[in-house]
């Protein structure tokens, strides 16, 4: 798909806003604050339609934690939504490996082979 910026600075703005929110009124470490724009960020690349730019983003917050099951799951999310289940489906075992009592993952992963 082609790069979107309107799309993406629109969806931005709700991202900046929790970030200045957390940086200010928020008891956060600046890692937590830093991981909680990174996932505003990837949302918003999903949401304009940028597959490429949301996967590094998340691939960038997995470097710093590699057992986070969120990012695992909006990872498999975004492959899902393209018809992309293939793909999906090595992360929503990351998930279920995370933890096993994950319902989410269990549904999602049955999704993804259903289809």
């Amino acid at each position: 798909m082609a790069w979107r910026p309107f799309q993406f600075i629109f969806y931005m703005i709700p991202i900046l806003w929790i970030f200045l929110k957390d940086l200010v009124w928020e008891d956060l470490s600046f890692g937590e604050i830093r991981t909680n724009y990174l996932f505003g960020k990837a949302n918003a690349y999903d949401r304009a339609d940028c597959l490429r730019r949301a996967v590094r983003v998340y691939k960038e917050i997995l470097a710093k934690d590699p057992n986070r099951i969120p990012v695992f799951l909006n990872l498999g999310g975004l492959y899902y939504r393209r018809g992309m289940f293939e793909t999906a489906i090595p992360y929503y075992e990351k998930v279920i490996r995370a933890n096993p009592k994950h319902y989410q993952g269990h549904y999602w992963l049955a999704m993804c082979f259903w289809k």
